[in-house]
């Protein structure tokens, strides 16, 4: 029982100590990977819900929702994003909820590239349960809430090198302001900055597309390496038909993660599974997480969006 109140901790410390939210799925959180691809969607409008589960075998579950609101092109090119989210990490309740706001504009439109800069304002609290855990000196503790103000920007490079083929190159910074994250009054800790980049190549052939991707991020001393390759039936070809897709991606030195999705009209949903390689796969059994996510785009009017680059349907 110690052994696993011991595991519960660490996993505790790690998701506290300046480490941000994620999804396996982060293309679909856009706001998480860059808030420039607020409008980066195939319609006028998206709402976009995702849930995710993690070690369940080991201690309480993690549970991370999120609800994305995005809007593109509503006035000269500015497309905006909003985001809820909220994360309960543990048997402390440690949790993370707020929301965020995005802005984007498209500054640079060329027949063969785009160039897209956004901004992101998030206002977030943090809280845990302190009766459920116990200290040897309680009084270091001030409140069991924190309220701070987060920051953020990024810009997207999109280029059309043929009619088979696009790529697509990411960059964006968070919590620019490194607010402060301290629940104790003998010390303050600050969130440190993380970087994040991420590039893709869009490959079209007949009725298919295969996209490889790679995901890089930073965070003081610790970084995330995310690639694989997703493969499916173009969307763009016919409308009205029912499209799949399956993807295998690793995460660096952490866990193989395969996906499957569906897509049928104005809806989406993908599916996702961490499985475990890490050294504590033996305490999980290799059991990570279960990740999903729904999506729904419409257009107002019934306006057709005519879309300068081809974009798989996930994306």
């Amino acid at each position: 029982m110690r052994f696993w109140l011991f595991i519960g901790f660490c996993l505790l410390l790690l998701n506290t100590n300046g480490q941000d939210i994620h999804f396996s799925q982060f293309k679909n959180a856009r706001l998480n990977l860059n808030p420039a691809l607020s409008g980066s969607i195939n319609s006028d409008f998206e709402a976009v819900f995702q849930r995710r589960s993690q070690w369940v075998s080991i201690t309480d579950p993690f549970k991370t929702i999120s609800f994305s609101l995005y809007s593109k092109d509503v006035y000269k090119q500015f497309s905006f994003g909003a985001s809820f989210i909220n994360d309960v990490a543990g048997s402390s309740n440690f949790a993370t909820t707020g929301i965020n706001f995005s802005i984007s504009k498209k500054i640079i439109t060329q027949s063969k590239y785009t160039l897209d800069i956004g901004g992101l304002i998030g206002a977030l609290q943090r809280s845990f349960n302190f009766n459920s855990l116990t200290f040897y000196d309680e009084e270091q503790f001030i409140n069991e809430n924190i309220f701070f103000i987060d920051l953020g920007f990024g810009g997207v490079l999109k280029n059309k090198i043929n009619n088979h083929s696009n790529f697509e190159f990411g960059f964006s910074s968070f919590h620019i302001n490194n607010p402060s994250l301290s629940f104790s009054n003998t010390y303050t800790e600050n969130t440190p900055m993380k970087h994040v980049a991420y590039f893709e190549y869009d490959y079209f052939y007949n009725n298919l597309f295969f996209t490889p991707l790679f995901y890089y991020s930073v965070q003081s001393k610790e970084s995330e390496l995310i690639y694989g390759i997703d493969v499916g039936n173009d969307f763009n070809k016919k409308e009205g038909q029912i499209n799949y897709n399956g993807a295998l991606y690793i995460r660096n030195n952490d866990a193989i993660i395969p996906q499957v999705g569906i897509m049928f009209q104005h809806f989406s949903f993908h599916i996702s599974y961490d499985i475990n390689i890490s050294e504590l796969s033996k305490a999980s059994n290799n059991y990570g997480g279960l990740e999903f996510s729904i999506m729904y785009s419409w257009n107002a009017k019934n306006k057709k969006q005519k879309n300068k680059f081809k974009c798989p349907k996930y994306l």
